[in-house]
C-alpha cells in the first residue's frame, strides 16, 4: 500500500492486492486478489475488480465490473459499465456509462466510447 489512501466502508479486499500512493476506494467496492491499483486512481462505490491492472492518474465511476483486465494511463470509466476478461485499454481512453467492453478487445490510445456502447471487437477511433 501507497501513502494517502482513502478507503471508504465495508470495501472488501482479497489479497493479494497492490495500492498505490493518493488513491481513493469508495465505500462497498471488492478487489480481488492479483488486482494492482496505479498511483492517484479514484474508484466509485460499489465497483467491483477482479484480478485486474488499473495504471495510474485514472477514475473508475460507481458500480463498475472489470474483470482480468488492463486499463493504461489516464482513462475513465464511466459508471455502471463492464470490463470483461483480457480487454486492454490504450491511454487516455474514455468509456462512456453503462457501457459493455466484450473479452479480449483491445481500446486503442485515445478513443472516445459513447454511453451505452457495446463493444466486443478491437476498437479504434
Amino acid at each position: 500500500m501507497g501513502n494517502n489512501i482513502n478507503i471508504g466502508s465495508k470495501v472488501r479486499i482479497e489479497g493479494p492486492v497492490v495500492i498505490g500512493s493518493n488513491c481513493t476506494i469508495e465505500e462497498r467496492c471488492t478487489l480481488s486478489k492479483g488486482t494492482v491499483i496505479g498511483e492517484g486512481v479514484h474508484i466509485g462505490k460499489g465497483t467491483n475488480i477482479q484480478s485486474s491492472i488499473i495504471l495510474d492518474n485514472r477514475t473508475v465511476s460507481s458500480n463498475s465490473f472489470l474483470k482480468r483486465c488492463i486499463i493504461d494511463t489516464n482513462c475513465y470509466i464511466g459508471k455502471n459499465t463492464s470490463i470483461e476478461e483480457g480487454v486492454v485499454t490504450g491511454s487516455n481512453v474514455e468509456i462512456g456509462k453503462n457501457s459493455i467492453i466484450r473479452s479480449s478487445s483491445t481500446i486503442k490510445n485515445g478513443s472516445i466510447i459513447l454511453p451505452y456502447s457495446i463493444i466486443d471487437a478491437d476498437y479504434a477511433d
